[in-house]
C-alpha cells in the first residue's frame, strides 16, 4: 500500500510486467510515466480505465477511484480500481 495521495487526468497508460492487466499511468502535465500509479485493470476490462479519465487516490488507501467525462463534459464517478486482483 502507497502513502502517498494521487490525483491526476490519465494522459496515457502502458501495460507492464507485473502479470497480466497491470496499466503504469502517465498525468497530464508530467513528464514520465508515474510508478506510483499502478493499477489492475485485468484482461477482460479493457474499458476500465481510459485516457481522458481522472484518478484519485486517498492517502494510505489502495482504492483508485475513476472519474469519467459525461457528453456534458462533467466528471462524475465511474468506478473504483485497486493496484492488485
Amino acid at each position: 500500500m502507497y502513502v502517498t495521495e494521487l490525483n491526476g487526468k490519465v494522459e496515457s497508460f502502458r501495460y507492464v510486467g507485473r502479470g497480466e492487466g497491470y496499466v503504469e499511468v502517465k498525468f497530464e502535465r508530467e513528464e514520465n510515466l508515474n510508478p506510483l500509479c499502478v493499477i489492475y485493470i485485468g484482461s477482460e476490462n479493457k474499458e476500465d480505465l481510459k485516457v481522458g479519465d481522472s484518478i484519485y487516490k486517498a492517502k494510505n488507501s489502495e482504492d483508485y477511484q475513476i472519474y469519467r467525462q459525461d457528453g456534458s463534459e462533467n466528471y462524475s464517478f465511474c468506478k473504483t480500481l485497486k493496484n492488485k486482483p
